[in-house]
């Protein structure tokens, strides 16, 4: 079996300049330079722009002969890549279904209500304040978790979407 997209690749990455790959059940002639190669299910056809060297013939027959129908080219990794986004987005709890409304609801009751919860401590003595100075210390190890989730949570989304826009870019550095 031939996987003529990756052939294709395998072919482009060593410099063989072809300008057309075909698989085809006989080695009929075509209009222009063609060259034929045996494979399980027939002949890999490679289309020159002009009279191919040998170099390239030989070369060309090495890479068929080698070729591994089961590695994936390159538009299937991103491919690949922009499926497992989609998967990863809508792993983030609710957020890949709520709405705008939703996920302000979300914000509002997690995170905006426990700021609303600390008291107001302006007015507080010195002693009232070291009175309610762990319930306040409390609040705000609360709020901080809620903003971590948050930020976690972007920071998830953002990825899941990099990766739908840019497949490519996925673990390089």
């Amino acid at each position: 079996m031939i996987k003529l997209a990756l052939l294709s690749e395998e072919l482009h990455e060593a410099g063989i300049p072809l300008i057309g790959l075909c698989e085809t059940l006989s080695d009929h002639s075509v209009a222009g330079p063609a060259t034929f190669f045996p494979s399980e299910e027939g002949f890999v056809r490679i289309d020159w722009d002009s009279k191919p060297l040998l170099a390239w013939i030989t070369q060309a027959a090495a890479i068929i002969a080698a070729h591994d129908p089961a590695q994936l080219s390159e538009s299937e990794k991103m491919a690949a890549v922009v499926l497992d986004s989609g998967i990863a987005a809508s792993a983030i709890p609710g957020w890949a279904t709520w709405t705008e409304a939703e996920a302000a609801a979300w914000y509002d009751t997690n995170v905006t209500a426990l700021i609303d919860a600390i008291p107001d401590v302006s007015n507080l003595t010195p002693t009232a304040f070291q009175n309610n100075a762990q319930l306040i210390v409390a609040q705000m190890q609360d709020i901080i978790t809620a903003q971590a989730a948050v930020i976690r949570n972007l920071a998830r989304m953002l990825i899941a979407m990099h990766n739908k826009t840019w497949p490519e870019l996925e673990g390089s550095e």
